[in-house]
């Protein structure tokens, strides 16, 4: 009998823990005050039944292709790219003449600049915003000058303020 070896047994034992622990860790994590479905709880692909988690594979196997992203994606993101080598070309050479600047805010604008023209087909222009807004302070203009003040917002600026949002409000809650 293989159980009867104590080195099978406890390699056995350990085998049956690392897969419960691996499973659980899987599952996803319900967050707190938000309804959500026992059964699924439980269930690697939550509320998703398995042909619906395929269904949705298959919707988002062409927005995934190279195709797509070569035709659709690549030009945005060369763009953003560019804009975003503008705006920090503009930095230095004004602003942070002597000093580094983070670049972390300015990635996630060209990053929601070239996904978002490429997704909904309607141009952010986040970056671009920023580099008009230092132009225009570097000029010497503020937003309070009746003759030539910043110009508004896009709607990137809207749409990173949502976000910011909705993963600040999710996190509090976990945590």
């Amino acid at each position: 009998m293989p159980f009867q070896n104590p080195l099978v047994l406890s390699l056995t034992a350990l085998t049956v823990t690392l897969i419960i622990m691996v499973w659980r860790k899987l599952c996803p994590t319900p967050c707190p005050g938000i309804p959500y479905n026992q059964k699924s709880a439980g269930r690697i692909t939550g509320d998703i039944p398995d042909p619906e988690l395929k269904a949705q594979k298959r919707l988002w196997a062409d927005v995934m292709g190279s195709e797509f992203l070569h035709k659709a994606a690549a030009p945005n993101i060369y763009k953003a790219t560019l804009e975003l080598l503008d705006l920090w070309q503009l930095k230095a050479s004004t602003v942070y003449r002597v000093q580094p600047f983070s670049v972390h805010e300015d990635f996630q604008n060209a990053a929601l600049d070239a996904i978002w023209v490429a997704v909904v087909g309607e141009e952010p222009g986040v970056t671009r915003h920023e580099i008009h807004t230092l132009r225009s302070q570097n000029a010497g203009y503020t937003n309070t000058d009746n003759g030539a003040s910043l110009s508004e917002p896009p709607r990137g600026i809207f749409l990173m303020e949502e976000v910011a949002y909705i993963a600040d409000t999710i996190a509090s809650r976990r945590a």
